[in-house]
């Protein structure tokens, strides 16, 4: 018995037409053309959404208050805040207003380092929260009055309400610039750590860089220039005592400018 193998037939494939192949490439063509049609319509439609949106969120996002809450550790800052605001119950106030109201209340407010104005969608509230610069001394510079912050920034300010215990500083001439030294802050910065009693305020030369402690009994102490600000007040407080032991009254002059010198003067004559 014998077993025919089954002859193999290859497919062939007649060769595509010049015709056919010009008619796929149009196909492709209008695809493509198509696709990029209808992209081009879709990016052109959400545009004008986002602008339609830009447009109108002020609107959108408007919506009216219930209440203020003003978070500041200062109440008299936080009475300011109240006053420049005038709150009025249903206040309609946008985000873009809420922002208006934040640079205003910066740009009225010197001793505020930061501020910021939030309004709740389910409270209705409208929250201001500020944070006041840390103040190291109330600076008069001829007629003009500042706030002087830790790092040495000069601040004006409107008589905003200051504890007693804020140093004092006084200068007959006015300050250029915005700055003071830092070998100044430093020195002040001294001072407050371990303030002198019945110390009412100090006055600077600011050309010969010297300062005085005048204090509230009449009592002046000439310091002397910037520097060795902790072993002058180790010798005043020995002085203070000697003078106190020897029955001398206040007030009187205490004279350091030869401090470095080793000589330090007592006058009786204020």
């Amino acid at each position: 018995m014998y077993l025919q193998k089954k002859s193999s037939k290859r497919k062939t494939f007649a060769p595509v037409s010049a015709k056919r192949r010009k008619k796929r490439r149009i196909k492709r063509i209008f695809l493509f053309f198509t696709i990029c049609v209808f992209l081009f319509l879709f990016l052109w439609c959400f545009n004008k959404a986002i602008q339609y949106v830009f447009e109108h969120k002020s609107h959108w996002f408007t919506w009216k208050a219930q209440a203020l809450e003003v978070q500041v550790q200062d109440e008299y800052t936080k009475k300011q805040i109240e006053d420049l605001i005038a709150f009025k119950k249903d206040s309609i106030i946008s985000g873009e207003e809420a922002k208006n109201i934040q640079n205003t209340l910066l740009a009225k407010l010197p001793q505020v380092k930061e501020l910021k104005v939030k309004r709740g969608f389910f409270s209705k509230k409208l929250t201001i929260t500020a944070q006041n610069h840390a103040i190291l001394a109330i600076f008069e510079a001829g007629a003009k009055s500042y706030l002087l912050s830790q790092t040495g920034v000069l601040f004006n300010y409107d008589r905003v309400q200051i504890t007693e215990d804020i140093l004092k500083v006084k200068t007959g001439k006015e300050v250029k610039g915005s700055f003071l030294s830092q070998e100044l802050v430093k020195l002040l910065k001294d001072i407050s750590k371990n303030p002198l009693d019945n110390l009412d305020f100090i006055s600077l030369d600011m050309d010969r860089e010297t300062y005085t402690l005048n204090f509230k009994d009449g009592t002046i102490v000439a310091m002397g220039l910037f520097d060795l600000y902790n072993d002058k007040i180790v010798a005043l407080k020995d002085i203070i005592d000697i003078a106190q032991k020897k029955g001398i009254k206040k007030p009187y002059k205490i004279d350091f400018s030869y401090f470095k010198n080793g000589k330090i003067y007592l006058d009786t004559q204020v």
